[in-house]
This record gives structure tokens, sequence and C-alpha cells, in this order.
């Protein structure tokens, strides 16, 4: 019992650290970016009407890596160079893009420098596929590029939805805490201090994200930070290995459950690439058919309202995940993947339509 209030008195003070960092941050970045003229400037894309400071990713970062380091203490961590490396590469990527702006191919070069880092060094990788479409065990070449593809794609995905006040910071929260939950079940102490550590950074920057007066955006420095956290919280996950049975969750269903967990990024990110991809545009052209998009257009004007409705249907296919994929096989679980994905799809067809009526 001493052992563990001891465990959640460190969670508490991870938690705190990064908050207490974030709270006192963020007014001394917005000072600078005003000072700087480091504004984030609408464009026909924005949905905002107002220049706003665009440098709170830094403090997320800063604040994400102390309150995780600072508290980590004398606990063994093999994955913990690698990984501080790998943020740092993208955290001055993220500067770099969010200050003077850079090349998109450089971006993506940066990013598959931080997911190979991660995979030789942290050797976080996706080494089993679970039984789906056939495939076990990968061989180390395959397993490190899909490695690779899965942290690039997640880097991008929380960078691209970051459209609206509180949806990227509100799903990372979201995300960050299930897998912090699963950690805690399956005594995997040092990243359940991450999780809780990006947590108290993300639900500071939220109150000023929200503010009108303080209000401040994360920029791709606060998106990809991130999306690279979540994408090792997600290749923890992937390796739990016979430490999930503590959870009695069916071993083949985990890779269904690691994309319910993060089930609108992903969704809305291929959504959105597949039909430019079908329009004959490049997958990373900008343009407004992102899901908050819509719902900015047909449902509510408030940024507040939109994100909860997104925190909502992210909500939803976690709750489905935990219920019931624990007590199916894999061709049930399959089954009812597919039928979740498809009803998304169909509630963005119905959305999508009525968003062109309103017009």
């Amino acid at each position: 019992m001493e052992m563990i209030a001891q465990k959640f008195l460190l969670y508490f003070f991870a938690f705190g650290t990064s908050a207490t960092i974030t709270l006192l941050g963020i007014p001394v970045v917005n000072r600078v970016a005003k000072t700087k003229n480091l504004f984030d400037v609408p464009n026909y894309r924005s949905s905002h009407k107002s220049q706003v400071p665009r440098l709170g990713g830094i403090v997320i970062f800063i604040a994400s890596v102390l309150g995780f380091t600072i508290w980590l203490g004398n606990t063994a961590f093999p994955e913990l160079a690698s990984i501080i490396a790998a943020l740092i590469i993208i955290f001055f990527t993220g500067v770099k893009d969010d200050i003077v702006g850079m090349r998109p191919l450089t971006k993506l070069t940066l990013q598959i420098f931080s997911a190979t880092l991660l995979s030789f060094g942290g050797k976080l990788r996706i080494a089993s596929l679970y039984g789906l479409f056939g495939i076990q065990e990968l061989p180390l070449v395959i397993s490190i590029l899909i490695t690779i593809l899965v942290v690039v794609f997640l880097i991008n995905s929380f960078n691209l939805i970051d459209g609206v006040d509180g949806l990227a910071g509100g799903l990372g929260i979201i995300a960050t805490f299930t897998f912090g939950v699963i950690f805690y079940a399956v005594e995997e102490h040092a990243f359940v201090l991450l999780a809780m550590s990006l947590i108290g950074s993300l639900a500071t920057f939220l109150c000023f994200n929200f503010s009108n007066k303080w209000k401040i955006f994360m920029g791709d420095t606060g998106s990809m930070v991130i999306g690279l956290i979540i994408s090792i919280l997600t290749l923890k996950f992937l390796n739990l290995e016979n430490k999930i049975s503590l959870l009695q969750v069916g071993f083949v269903n985990l890779p269904y459950l690691s994309v319910l967990i993060l089930f609108i990024p992903i969704f809305d990110t291929l959504r959105v690439f597949t039909v430019r991809l079908f329009l004959g545009k490049s997958p990373f052209s900008p343009d407004k058919n992102h899901m908050h998009h819509m719902l900015l257009n047909r449902v509510s004007k408030k940024h507040a309202i939109v994100s909860i409705i997104m925190y909502t249907l992210n909500i939803a296919p976690i709750i489905v995940g935990f219920l019931l994929l624990k007590n199916l096989n894999l061709l049930e679980s399959s089954v009812l993947f597919v039928s979740v994905v498809l009803l998304y799809v169909l509630m963005v067809q119905i959305l999508s339509k009525s968003d062109i009526k309103s017009n």
C-alpha cells in the first residue's frame, strides 16, 4: 500500500511540475512573441480572425521533458536517451518552422530521423502484427520501416488536426490519459510519468489556448511534440507482450485498440489524405476539408463546442474498444473495427453534404 501511495505521489509531482512550468512559462513566451512580432497571421484557412502568438509548443516541450526527467529518478529506463534525442530534434524542427518556416521535405526528413532514433536506439518498434493479415513476427527491416511510417504519420496527424482552439491538446490528453491508465495497470512506471507530464502541460496550456486575454497557439512545435510523445506511448503499448494479460485484453486486439485510442487523428488524417489524392492533389496540400472545419461551418462557430464534439467522437471508440475487443477473436475484432470506421465515414459524408447545403 505504501509503494502504491509513493507512485501516485510521483505521478502527482510529475503532473504538478509540468503544469506549474507551463503556468509560469506561457505568459513569458506570450510577451516575447508579441515583442518580436511572432504571430500566427490569419489566412483563408484560418478559423481565427486576429493575430495570435504561436510559440506555446516551446513551453509544452520544456514542461513535459522536465516534469518527466525530474521525477524519473533512478527508475530503470533504457529508452530514455533515444526518447530525449528524438524529442530535441522534433522540438528544434518545430521552433524553426514556427519562426522562419521550413521546407516540407526538410521537415519530413527530420521527422524520419527522429523516428529512426526511436526504432534503433530506443528499440521502440512494431515487432509483430499479432495475426493481422495472417502476419505475426515481422523481419527486422520491415519492423523498422513500419515503425518509422507510424511515428511520422502520428506526428503529422496531430500537426494537421491542430485547427481550432483546444483540439490537438484535448485529443492529446485523452489518448495520453488512456495509455497512462494502461501503463499503470501493467506497472510501466516510467511511461506513466511521461504520460502525466504531458497531461500536466497540456491541461494548463488549454486554459491559455481558450483564453481571450492570454490566448496562444502551440504551433508546429507543440503539435509535433505531442504527436511524437503519443507515438512513443503507442509503440510501448504495442510491445507490452505478456504484461497485457493483466488487462484481460486479447493479444491479437492490440493494434485495433491502439487505433481506437487515437481514432480521430488517424481517421481524419487518412480521410483528408485520401480525398486530396483522389482530387489529384498532394496529400500535404492545405484545404478546409477536416472534420473540425465541417463542424465549424455546420454546427457551431465556437471552437470550444467543436473541440468538445471531437473529444466525444474520440472517446466513443475507446469505450467500444475496452468494452468489446477483449471478448472477441481476431475475425470478430476486425468486423467491429471496420464497422466503427464505416459508421464514421457515413457520419462525415452526411456532415459534408449538410455543410454544402448550408453554404
